[in-house]
């Protein structure tokens, strides 16, 4: 491309001007590779070339300027808009502050945006055009306005943006020429892949009146616009493979690559990097550059070091707190505890909320020392001190010992933010402003929006090279042997003008035409020729495309950007994409159906666990579903719910049972009285008794879920009445807590405590309430089994108080209010005197002389199903089948839901066939 020798030594006869799309590093490498010796002089940016040469031509009784990173561009326009003067000038940019990551945008286009023009008057005139197209924009007049303003506030503390230095380095070589203090080199080379802005041309312009400038790389646009791509050599293969995913792609590009002379093009997708990297090191290989450039986004080490400024800075949100007392939780078990107590509070925010409970002190100790640490207002110093030291503190180990800190790259790489924000402060003079932990927290969080990765302290001396796609190749003059085009977007090489707050891409394109502003034919143009670069490099070409994108949706075909790539009219213009389908590594995983563990489990015999008395909850779980007795039963797990803006369901039942207790208790007059209580007093006497869980906190939530459990009551007593005028049974007064057994001889024991028992001429009736309308009906309970809870309590009470049973029934806890569903007796329903139920419920109803023979089939089945519930016999089979699986907690953990039903297998093959 040109003669390295001609940047070697120490007074170089030129100087290489590295622009956008190549990789200073990689241009370094090139020329040392060659031999080169290189000064710091010859290879160097263009902004700095400009402060080079601005300095040298400044007044020496003046500072000289320095180049303002990013990060104190953005706390200088911060500083600036905060100002109460400010919502008067820009009151758009002010409400727009609002908006997350709005400062770094702001930065980009004040920055960006003064480089399409190369003066104001200029840029008056785009204005105006723009204007003339598309109607006025006050936010663009905002900018106008601001950009003087923000020079102003760079210039007084010393500072300087790109567009800065490009504006006066070009004045200023216009009026003094030449600096005398500086060798004049035989000239310059540009090297773009993008064509040049405005202003960065009227720059290279004043210079060329004093030097040579030569342009190379893939773009020239120094007085024209960019050129047409160099034709590739004629003979070069290309292969078009269509893979069913991205992920199948990318394995195949790890099996057949040669990591040595292959190269490879992706463009800007941080799941198809990772993805392709994942590839790669399941196959040992590496990339050249394996750095990751959204690692700072997306990994733990990051999240763990921001987790303890965040608990304090969002005021101690439960989300938060939750995840930092699981790093710091002495036994798994005391954060089981921790958290089943916080999430049944339903905390949202605030350390008040942690006192007292099953927390024990301990939680509210563990934040106030957060508090001691980030509370209150302290400057950058403090703040940066107390997190790094954080950071290197070891936590407990829940298993034992001690977990290390924070790992030390990312310790490191914490201590250089805050180095690097505290130096911007301390430029602008607010390096001794005290602020909160959240003021501290967001600038954290901004400046790892735009910073690179961390360098890793060891990297491969060797590897396979990715590049993006806007990317020219290295100028090393090496051939390349395959080059792999992974993940292509649809219409890339159709180009698309990407603007900014100040010239948006629609703005951009109405002044391409009759400017010299960059859009969608330059960059089109631009693109066309970095991939024309790659490809007079290499001997063939495979692109490897997907039917399907990330998000599932059938990506576009890529046959008509394939042919704006010259010299490839002869193959993509009749040729279909190679179909491969799934990868080997994917395969397995489209299969059906998925394995899963065996339905049925068999444990060996327990004696402890034989001779205990059962529940009759566990009898009820294990008659639903075995798994569920298992799991529920045996094993005792759990799930911990979110807090919602209603209660978890258990405590609802529970809220509601003791509140239709009370008002059952308060019941005054016999068949035709009257309860004592209202629904709304009776459920504040049980609320204050039974603490509500799951509920979140807040006085609107808690009005709400009492108005509608208030109208649960409410026709509850309307039913309530109905049946006590009609029936005339009287509630046995159960004692507190006192449970029925029922012993079943060999079988064992089973103990329950009913909701309610009724006391009838003809018997006892048994009630059981229950917040949902899905309840089995008296042939499911007798015949299948299903559902023993309610058969078992009118064994116990028969036997407790020697007296027949007449029937039993589910009274639910619903806006309906329904009792249609039990066993109940022919004679004793309807709508006369002294009847019980009144329902056309036919598999609930049973035309009998001898209410014992249903007893006696009831205890048949309960007796059986006790029998198996003590042989630790568990079989993962639902009486109710999927109507059951929908709403079980265990159906993931027993792989129910990944059972193919009959004949889906065989349907499957058949669409499979057909299509």
């Amino acid at each position: 491309m040109f003669d390295h020798s001609e940047f070697s030594g120490l007074t170089p006869r030129a100087w290489l001007c590295v622009g956008d799309g190549y990789a200073r590093e990689d241009v370094k490498a090139a020329l040392l590779g060659a031999g080169a010796t290189l000064t710091s002089d010859a290879v160097t940016a263009p902004a700095s070339l400009a402060l080079r040469l601005l300095a040298a031509l400044g007044d020496p009784s003046e500072p000289v300027l320095e180049r303002a990173a990013k990060g104190v561009r953005q706390e200088a326009l911060r500083a600036y808009l905060t100002r109460p003067e400010a919502s008067a000038i820009f009151p758009e940019i002010r409400r727009l502050m609002r908006r997350r990551g709005f400062l770094i945008q702001l930065d980009r286009a004040v920055s960006g945006g003064r480089l399409v023009f190369s003066h104001p008057e200029e840029g008056s005139v785009l204005a105006a055009k723009v204007a003339q197209v598309y109607g006025e924009s006050p936010l663009r007049g905002e900018l106008f306005a601001l950009r003087g303003a923000f020079e102003l506030l760079l210039e007084a503390r010393g500072l300087a943006d790109d567009a800065m230095l490009f504006e006066r380095a070009a004045a200023a070589l216009a009026t003094k020429g030449w600096p005398e203090s500086v060798r004049k080199p035989a000239r310059v080379v540009l090297l773009y892949a993008r064509g040049l802005e405005a202003l960065e041309r009227h720059f290279f312009e004043e210079l060329s009146r004093h030097l040579t400038i030569s342009e190379e790389g893939s773009v020239r646009s120094l007085g024209r616009g960019p050129v047409e791509p160099a034709r590739p050599e004629p003979d070069i293969g290309w292969k078009w493979h269509r893979w069913h995913t991205l992920d199948d792609a990318a394995d195949a590009l790890a099996e057949a690559c040669d990591p040595v002379h292959d190269r490879v093009l992706i463009p800007d997708d941080p799941p198809l990097r990772r993805s392709l990297m994942r590839a790669l090191q399941a196959r040992g290989l590496t990339a050249a550059d394996p750095r990751d450039p959204t690692r700072v986004r997306s990994d733990e080490g990051v999240k763990r070091a921001l987790l303890p400024l965040r608990v304090v800075a969002r005021g101690y949100a439960r989300t938060d707190v939750l995840a930092w007392l699981r790093a710091t939780a002495p036994t798994p078990g005391l954060w089981s505890q921790w958290s089943r107590e916080i999430q049944s509070r339903g905390i949202r925010r605030g350390r008040e909320a942690y006192v007292g409970g099953a927390l024990d002190g301990k939680v509210e100790a563990e934040l106030a020392k957060l508090h001691e640490r980030f509370g209150g207002r302290l400057d950058w110093s403090e703040t940066a001190d107390r997190h790094v030291a954080l950071l290197r503190r070891s936590l407990p180990d829940p298993r034992g010992g001690s977990l290390p800190p924070i790992e030390a790259i990312w310790t490191r790489y914490f201590e250089g933010l805050w180095q690097s924000l505290g130096r911007d402060l301390d430029r602008l003079g607010r390096g001794r402003a005290k602020c909160p932990a959240l003021y501290w927290l967001e600038r954290l969080q901004e400046r790892l929006e735009q910073s690179p990765p961390p360098v890793e302290p060891l990297r491969p001396v060797s590897g396979l090279g990715v590049f993006r796609l806007q990317q020219a190749p290295p100028p090393d003059g090496q051939e390349v042997g395959r080059l792999w085009i992974l993940g292509l977007p649809p219409r890339w090489f159709q180009g698309e003008a990407r603007g900014d707050l100040w010239w948006s891409g629609r703005d951009r394109e109405a002044l391409s035409g009759e400017f010299g502003v960059r859009g969608s034919r330059a960059v089109r143009a631009e693109r066309l020729a970095v991939a024309s670069d790659w490809l007079s490099r290499c001997r063939e070409a495979i692109v490897l495309d997907a039917a399907y994108g990330w998000d599932g949706q059938e990506r576009e075909s890529l046959a008509a950007d394939l042919l704006e790539l010259p010299g490839t009219a002869a193959f993509f213009g009749a040729k279909e994409p190679e179909d491969k389908g799934a990868h080997a590594r994917w395969l397995p995983g489209y299969g059906s159906p998925r394995p899963v563990q065996p339905q049925r489990v068999q444990m060996a015999a327990d004696a402890e666990w034989s001779a205990r008395v059962i529940d009759a909850t566990e009898l009820e779980r294990f008659s639903k579903c075995g798994f569920l007795g298992l799991s529920e039963g045996r094993w005792k797990l759990d799930q911990l719910d979110e807090p919602d803006s209603d209660l978890w369901p258990t405590a609802r039942g529970t809220l509601l049972h003791k509140a239709v207790e009370l008002l059952v208790g308060s019941w005054r007059g016999g068949g035709e009285g009257t309860f004592g209580l209202g629904a709304r007093e009776a459920l504040d006497q049980a609320w204050s008794l039974t603490r509500p869980r799951g509920l979140l906190s807040g006085e609107r939530v808690e009005r709400h879920v009492r108005d509608r459990l208030v109208r649960v009551l409410e026709r509850f007593m309307e039913q309530e009445r109905v049946y006590r005028s009609r029936s005339g049974a009287v509630p046995l007064a159960l004692e507190e807590k006192k449970s029925l057994v029922l012993d079943l001889g060999p079988a064992g024991q089973i103990k329950g405590r009913p909701d309610r028992i009724d006391e009838h001429p003809d018997g006892l009736f048994v009630m059981d309430y229950k917040t949902s309308s899905s309840q089995p009906s008296g042939s499911d309970m007798l015949e299948q089994g299903y559902r023993l809870q309610l058969p078992f309590y009118a064994l116990a009470a028969r036997g407790a108080y020697t007296r027949p049973v007449a029937g039993v029934q589910f009274v639910e806890l619903t806006r309906t209010g329904g009792r249609t569903r039990g066993i109940f007796l022919k004679r004793l329903n309807g709508k006369g005197p002294g009847t019980l139920t009144d329902t056309r419920a036919k598999k609930s109803l049973f035309d009998v002389a001898d209410p014992d023979e249903l007893w006696s089939r009831a205890r048949d089945q309960v007796e059986a199903h006790v029998a198996r519930y003590r042989a630790l016999d568990f079989e993962a089979k639902p009486k109710k089948g999927d109507a059951d699986c929908r709403l079980c907690r265990s159906s993931d953990l027993c792989g129910r839901r990944r059972v193919v039903g009959e004949g889906a297998e065989s349907e499957g093959e058949a669409a499979s066939e057909e299509s």
